[in-house]
């Protein structure tokens, strides 16, 4: 009977510590539609910095007003998008219209609303 007790923490604790983890393993992408240069590294580093796997930034084919998450077909990453929702004051959206597809599980679009 005491094994027990001892055995459920550590097991809830696992999955909690693997629930994060898997976040992490979601691949961002960044790219800037804000008009203002910089904002695509500048975001893509504070993403970095809070622990998500970010790959190279760039640049969206045209600006937006509001930054947007896109997620990629078939990939479901509901806590990073939370957190990219949370950080990023963003909403999930489609591709614009002339906009690359990307590589990686979530694509974040800079808005002109981000802050500098």
């Amino acid at each position: 009977l005491m094994v027990s007790p001892l055995v459920s923490p550590s097991s809830s604790a696992t999955s909690t510590k693997e629930t994060i983890h898997t976040e992490e393993l979601a691949s961002i992408e960044v790219r800037n539609g804000s008009g203002r240069s910089g904002m695509a590294k500048a975001v893509a580093e504070k993403l970095v910095n809070v622990g998500f796997r970010v790959l190279p930034p760039g640049d969206a084919s045209t600006n937006i007003s509001t930054t947007i998450l896109v997620k990629s077909a078939g990939r479901e990453f509901p806590q990073a998008i939370e957190k990219l929702k949370e950080l990023l004051r963003a909403g999930v959206g489609e591709l614009p219209q002339g906009e690359a597809s990307t590589t990686a599980d979530i694509l974040v679009i800079i808005g002109a609303n981000e802050a500098p």
